[in-house]
């Protein structure tokens, strides 16, 4: 059987499939474009006000943003200025109660150097007494020139007896007005070295080497300390060499023999 001619339906349906091959093969290689979806008015209204909505609240909060920041940057600087001032407030206290603590100990140092004067001017005084009520009576008797001098006194005076007599009198006197110029050198010098004290201790300022020691030793100890050395600081330091110069080392010495006796 012979080839028979094609229908004209069957070209048009190969022609449709043509067209969609082609149309298949397009939307490969090229890409699509979005359909616009077409929007009634009342929903672009309602987008709109959404849209601004978001902006304004987008808006507020960075303006609540910065206001905060703001704020607490405030605040921060104003607790640090609090805590400069507190800092530095406490720092002046503690100063102020270091100098008042260190004024009051001067005070009382100052009056327990007086009372320790006082009382070394009243022992010397007592023993000056107690050396003349016992000394004044041997103006009436000879002394002997030989050491240790004896004390004699004749029944019966002579001219040599009285000569004697004469001249263990004047040695006596000059003995008791020596020792009485040497008890006013001593009081004269107790009381400058007490002025000494006082004026040197009141113009001494307060330093941080002060506040040291303050720390490192208690006041009961240096109270202890500075007891256990006056005693030597009169004996050695008010007046050393001054009285061996004036020939008051005798009172000196006997004074301050009478005051180990004592203890």
């Amino acid at each position: 059987m012979g080839n028979s001619p094609l229908k004209p339906e069957t070209y048009a349906l190969s022609d449709h499939h043509h067209e969609q091959d082609e149309k298949k093969r397009r939307m490969k290689i090229e890409p699509q474009k979005p359909v616009k979806r077409r929007l009634d008015e009342a929903e672009t209204a309602r987008t709109r006000r959404l849209f601004g909505a978001l902006v304004s609240h987008l808006g507020s909060a960075q303006k609540n943003l910065e206001r905060d920041k703001t704020r607490r940057e405030t605040q921060l600087q104003a607790e640090s200025n609090v805590q400069e001032r507190i800092q530095r407030e406490s720092a002046q206290a503690l100063k102020k109660s270091r100098q008042d603590w260190f004024q009051k100990h001067h005070e009382e140092m100052n009056e327990r150097d007086r009372i320790l004067t006082r009382l070394s001017k009243v022992e010397a005084q007592l023993l000056a007494k107690k050396y003349l009520r016992i000394n004044t009576p041997l103006m009436h008797f000879c002394r002997t020139r030989a050491n240790p001098s004896l004390c004699w006194l004749p029944a019966i005076h002579n001219e040599h007896s009285s000569r004697l007599l004469a001249i263990s009198a004047d040695a006596v006197r000059a003995d008791l007005s020596a020792r009485q110029a040497a008890l006013q050198f001593y009081l004269t010098e107790l009381e400058n070295q007490l002025q000494v004290k006082l004026t040197k201790r009141t113009s001494l300022p307060y330093t941080d080497e002060h506040k040291n020691q303050e720390e490192s030793v208690g006041i009961n100890m240096r109270l202890s300390h500075d007891d256990n050395n006056y005693t030597k600081e009169h004996n050695n330091e008010l007046y050393p060499h001054s009285d061996k110069e004036h020939g008051n080392e005798d009172f000196i010495d006997e004074y301050h023999h009478a005051k180990r006796r004592r203890c």
